[in-house]
């Protein structure tokens, strides 16, 4: 009896808890949006970014609903706090459009800005926040947003300053990193442009997260990034890299530079459904029209990507004969690209493609399988581009080269390596 009473009154209590969070359904914006003057000097703006497909999405994609509830307990233990503060979603994914039609957006990843009304940056977390992690984030912001005011003039004053807060909330590796990275900054006789400082520190201390992460989580085989994928949804295995970085990058554009914060982390550029990509859509169109142009409405597209340059030199271990065989390879590629530059041809990154296919209204296509994609070659015959991967035989791709054009190409001899 005592033992039902007991639990009869914590099922009431979880009720009555539960209860005094109310359900709130949280108005997602699009991301950077122009703010009126009218905004309080004061507002915060949290932007939520996800691996998301940017064309197929809910507003607030795989994470808006875990991030619901954090949001509804701060606005009602602060007064004020949902007019102050306005919530903006960014799915920036590879669409499935780029990959067969299938979503390969794992594992989900997601990205929690807190930015000023000019999109300023204040703070920043890897992971979905929890209540309380969300109002350190706040406090956070908060304080660089007064900091910033301060040291208005002084922008190395306060990344010193933000450096000794986040000092003390790390161990002595990450602690050493910063006083190095400070000093460097101290030293530069030049102000270092934002942009440059974040390219240059970045991936630098990218290495050294991924480095103790091997020994704080037993990363050892390829599969484990999956795995720190997952484990990153939890703000706290991040923290430290998060608190490291943020003296650097703290008051700087957010809409210029999240790119180069994010893409290291996840490992591949970002698609952002609402970007201008008018120029290369306007020059591929003419390209596509078979029965207007002397190109026959043939065109070439070039990748651009860090993982397809980092994969280009594809390494292989043996003697001197597979030696020789890269090398056959490496200049028949070379070949193909003295072909490729006799047809219209541009160099497009991940998002351009992605606007492009969008435009173009081609089937899905695969840039990931069986390897990176580096030519896409369009045809306006043909209803799908043609996908030529790191890894194809570059005699094949010549053989479709010629007898595109082979008016101009009557010369050029496909490469025998198969």
């Amino acid at each position: 009896m005592r033992k039902l009473l007991l639990m009869t009154i914590l099922s009431l209590i979880a009720v009555a808890a539960s209860a005094e969070v109310p359900s709130s359904t949280i108005l997602w914006e699009k991301p950077f949006q122009t703010r009126s003057e009218s905004a309080a000097d004061k507002s915060l703006i949290l932007i939520l970014v996800t691996n998301d497909d940017p064309f197929d999405v809910d507003a607030g994609g795989w994470a808006g609903e875990l991030i619901e509830e954090p949001l509804a307990e701060l606005a009602q233990q602060r007064m004020g706090f949902a007019e102050r503060v306005t919530t903006q979603f960014l799915p920036a994914g590879i669409p499935s459009a780029l990959t067969a039609g299938e979503s390969r957006n794992v594992p989900a990843r997601a990205i929690v800005a807190i930015c000023n009304r000019d999109y300023r940056l204040l703070s920043f977390c890897v992971g979905i926040p929890d209540t309380d992690e969300l109002v350190t984030l706040i406090e956070d912001a908060e304080e660089v947003q007064t900091l910033a005011g301060i040291h208005q003039e002084a922008p190395k004053q306060l990344i010193r300053q933000l450096a000794e807060r986040s000092a003390d909330r790390v161990g002595r590796r990450w602690q050493q990193w910063m006083v190095q990275a400070v000093t460097e900054i101290e030293n530069n006789p030049a102000d270092e442009a934002a942009a440059d400082r974040i390219a240059r520190l970045v991936p630098r201390l990218e290495q050294s997260y991924l480095a103790e992460s091997q020994l704080r989580f037993g990363l050892s085989d390829p599969e484990d990034a999956t795995r720190l994928g997952l484990l990153e949804q939890h703000v706290c295995t991040r923290q430290p890299w998060c608190e490291s970085i943020m003296p650097l990058v703290a008051n700087t554009d957010f809409r210029q530079h999240y790119r180069k914060l994010i893409e290291p982390i996840w490992g591949h550029p970002l698609v952002n459904a609402d970007a201008d990509a008018t120029e290369v859509i306007d020059w591929a169109a003419p390209q596509s029209d078979h029965a207007t142009t002397k190109k026959e409405g043939v065109f070439v597209l070039l990748l651009q990507s860090p993982i397809a340059s980092a994969m280009a030199p594809i390494q292989e271990e043996g003697d001197g004969k597979n030696e020789a065989k890269q090398s056959r390879v490496a200049k028949a590629w070379d070949r193909v690209a003295a072909q490729v530059a006799k047809f219209p041809n541009r160099e497009v990154d991940l998002q351009q493609l992605a606007l492009l296919s969008r435009a173009q209204q081609w089937p899905a296509i695969d840039i990931q399988r069986p390897s990176i994609a580096r030519y896409i070659f369009v045809d306006a015959q043909k209803p799908t581009p043609l996908v030529v991967h790191l890894t194809d035989s570059p005699g094949r791709f010549a053989s479709v080269l010629q007898r595109s054009k082979p008016s101009s190409l009557a010369n050029l001899q496909p490469d025998q390596e198969k």
